[in-house]
């Protein structure tokens, strides 16, 4: 066959999936759910790139990019019916909100819309876009969105379960919101000094009507591991790139004035440098980290580059208007000094100070 029919095609994968789930659903036969299960494990590994978003095909020249197709719809929220793990779910929303009905899917959204009932009613439950990551005497912050889906008033109680040395709190933690209306709450968590997890399982609780629902959130600690943390007094500005200080903060930024680019800058642009000179105490895989405040969709990323490596995006991403420790590029350092350079990308991102961690931090 031609090269383009090497290997497995997403889609097709998709529509097999949404197959196997009626057929099981029709006659019972337990090999079809199985099997409609090993279909939603491939989609979600394989071949998915960002979230809910697929390559087109395997073959090496069908992989050059990732799209969301209405056809893998049910056969991730299948998966979500059969076990109720919010991987399914939570991946067959995102994909849902991406696509929506059209003349073709209308024909089966309607299906994942019921498979989804459990996770959207009474709430349909937003939580913040990235991982928490946690050094200790620095809460993280993120926004939680809620969204009434009945035809009454309601009030959410908000809890969470966190383990020992790790707290996780909302604010405020009940809220009554309208028939339709959202709410939005913060989630706050923290760790304590000389707690070295790694990562931290945490399950957060929505109570309302008669129904909890839950979620899992897993945040990243850093402490007990091998960190090195430069601030903005040891940092080497070129170009717009400014101090401010205000409400007792500091962050190093391209002030608005400057320019409100309707497009970012290339790298190659010559638009300004920040430099910290970094040292490692000892070999090994390290991972950076930046403390940012992203203000909006037009001022949300900036580029860095680590020891004159090609510069890669930094950021770019919707969690906004709060400070936040940002991933960045994971490489294997020696022990010795290394350089980090940030360049202008987007006027108006703020950050503070960097630090490497050799922590296992997943994205």
């Amino acid at each position: 066959e031609q090269p383009s029919y090497e290997g497995g095609t997403a889609f097709m994968h998709g529509i097999v999936g949404r197959g196997l789930g009626r057929f099981y659903e029709a006659t019972g036969e337990k090999r079809a759910m199985h099997m409609c299960l090993g279909i939603g494990e491939w989609l979600t590994t394989e071949p998915m790139g960002p979230p809910a978003k697929f390559w087109y095909k395997q073959a090496p020249s069908c992989k050059t990019g990732y799209g969301a197709t209405s056809q893998c719809i049910t056969a991730l929220s299948y998966p979500y019916r059969y076990t109720g793990v919010e991987w399914f779910g939570g991946l067959s929303d995102e994909l849902l909100a991406m696509t929506g009905p059209s003349s073709r899917s209308a024909a089966w959204v309607y299906t994942t819309l019921g498979h989804l009932a459990p996770r959207r009613t009474p709430l349909a439950i937003e939580l913040p876009g990235l991982r928490p990551v946690l050094a200790p005497g620095e809460p993280w912050e993120g926004p939680v969105t809620l969204r009434n889906t009945t035809a009454d008033t309601i009030t959410a109680r908000l809890s969470a379960a966190a383990p020992d040395g790790v707290r996780a709190r909302f604010e405020p933690a009940e809220v009554a919101i309208e028939p339709g209306a959202e709410a939005q709450v913060m989630l706050e968590v923290a760790a304590q000094e000389g707690v070295a997890l790694g990562t931290a399982e945490i399950t957060l609780e929505f109570a309302s009507v008669d129904r909890t629902q839950r979620r899992p959130l897993t945040a990243h600690v850093l402490s007990d591991l091998v960190d090195v943390e430069a601030d903005l007094v040891a940092a080497e500005l070129t170009g717009p790139f400014a101090i401010t200080r205000a409400d007792g903060d500091a962050w190093i930024s391209v002030p608005r004035e400057v320019r409100f680019n309707p497009d970012p800058w290339e790298a190659t642009d010559d638009a300004g440098a920040i430099t910290w000179t970094v040292e490692v105490p000892e070999a090994d895989t390290y991972t950076l980290l930046a403390w940012c405040w992203w203000e909006d969709e037009k001022g949300n990323s900036l580029w860095v580059s680590i020891d004159g490596s090609e510069p890669e995006v930094f950021g770019n991403i919707g969690d906004l208007q709060h400070w936040q420790w940002i991933m960045g590029p994971t490489r294997r350092l020696e022990a010795g000094e290394h350089t980090v350079i940030f360049l202008s990308r987007e006027d108006g991102a703020r950050i503070s100070r960097i630090r490497l961690t050799n922590a296992i931090l997943g994205q």
